[in-house]
């Protein structure tokens, strides 16, 4: 069998990954699915292998070892291709990759440092990359000792787990008391995968505009797919909250900038073949790594982005693998898009107001890809995550010009905010964040 011969395999294909399954069969591809032992909290067995019908199904927690696994699936498949849908499954997709198609693996001694973001800053060190001062503390270890004084002369750092998303438990923090209360805090507290917190990831708090570059590469070649900035604010609890992701037009200076620090942490790290999301902070030119995962982006995004240019970096992974065909060296846009995330600082009783005519009315909300689930009289607890804003809303907002689509977003946040969400017992408007 030549390396062009067999078919995909795909690790966790739910959440970000659940794209690959559309895309493969839309092309009338066959592929095998596996689900990782990480990813276990998020997957019930039956409804899985029933919505996957005829496709082979694994789960790895039913094996006693790699071994095991990798002997079940070459018995019932060829694999030429290994992609890895999300960040549960990365270790898991390396590994396969290794065993199943080694010509397309990629370095293994830097797993860890494509998945975990306590392990990433070795890897850039020893590249020669610029990175933000980063370590970690453990649970069984005198944790506070490092968290001293000293370390917060000048600075001040973001405490979060070692593997989470979407915001979840990520604390800045300002002084070493406020630190160690809070990784004390964090440590008695479940990730997303249901797992007590037993790592904790110090990183140095930077200023700065966040952007996302998501990107495909092959063979050591890479190819930036899009480029998003963020726009966050912190909770009560000086957490980071969403509120919403826009694509960068592909012609601002930026972009250049960005793509070109994101190959040399795509090289330090050792991927040479997939998908990667990776978290960037700029200011006044200085670019740093925030963290990255060798998975697609979360939150539809590819979807999303191929609705409004006709591709995206899983469309290309695919095409790329399955047709030979190359990504452009810059990515491109048929339209500017952001997506918004609502978002509840104080919690309360939701007032309609009129706020729900003002989005169903709205000429630049494509519905076919929103959500808005409040009814007036609703009570609504404040966000904690991204995922929290599912139970109020996302909004993908599309337009012709940039700045129409951003007017447009700080629209529908100001009056979300300001205008429909009541503290309870509180008839004002809700109070300014920082």
């Amino acid at each position: 069998m030549t390396s062009n011969e067999g078919i995909f395999l795909v690790v966790d294909p739910f959440n970000s990954g659940s794209i690959y399954p559309r895309i493969l069969n839309d092309r009338n591809q066959k592929y095998v699915a596996v689900y990782s032992s990480r990813c276990r909290a998020f997957v019930n067995e039956e409804e899985v292998v029933e919505s996957n019908g005829e496709t082979q199904t694994f789960f790895e927690w039913k094996y006693p070892s790699l071994e095991r696994l990798v002997r079940d699936i070459s018995e019932v498949a060829s694999i030429r291709y290994v992609a890895t849908g999300h960040d549960a499954g990365i270790a898991l997709g390396d590994e396969l990759r290794l065993q199943l198609c080694p010509e397309k693996a990629n370095k293994v001694e830097s797993s860890g440092a494509r998945w975990s973001k306590s392990e990433f800053t070795g890897a850039l060190e020893a590249s020669g990359v610029d990175h933000l001062m980063s370590f970690s503390i453990d649970y069984d270890e005198a944790y506070e000792e490092k968290l001293s004084e000293e370390l917060f002369c000048g600075r001040t750092f973001v405490l979060k787990p070692e593997a989470s998303g979407g915001g979840d438990h990520v604390h800045h923090v300002r002084t070493c008391e406020e630190a160690r209360s809070r990784a004390r805090q964090m440590f008695s507290q479940e990730d997303l995968y249901g797992s007590r917190l037993r790592k904790i990831v110090v990183q140095e708090f930077f200023e700065g505009v966040e952007y996302v570059v998501d990107t495909v590469s092959r063979g050591g070649v890479h190819r930036v797919s899009n480029v998003l900035t963020y726009g966050k604010h912190k909770s009560k609890a000086n957490e980071f909250i969403y509120d919403y992701v826009r694509w960068v037009e592909p012609s601002d200076p930026s972009v250049e900038r960005l793509s070109e620090y994101a190959y040399r942490v795509l090289n330090a790290v050792g991927l040479e073949f997939g998908v990667a999301h990776i978290e960037l902070l700029e200011r006044d030119g200085r670019v740093v790594l925030v963290e990255l995962g060798a998975r697609p982006c979360g939150a539809g995004v590819p979807s999303l982005m191929y609705e409004i240019s006709g591709t995206s970096q899983v469309h290309q992974e695919v095409g790329w693998e399955l047709d030979g065909v190359e990504p452009p060296a810059r990515y491109s846009l048929k339209k500017s898009a952001a997506l918004v995330f609502l978002s509840s600082f104080e919690g309360g009783e939701f007032r309609d107001n009129g706020y729900r005519y003002f989005l169903e009315s709205h000429p630049m909300i494509d519905w076919s890809w929103s959500s808005f689930v409040l009814n007036a009289g609703d009570e609504v607890s404040p966000t904690r995550f991204l995922g929290d804003s599912a139970d109020l809303g996302r909004l993908f907002v599309v337009g012709d010009e940039p700045g129409a689509v951003s007017q447009a977003v700080e629209d529908i946040l100001s009056r979300f905010r300001l205008s429909v969400i009541v503290s309870a017992g509180d008839e004002n408007e809700n109070p300014a964040r920082d």
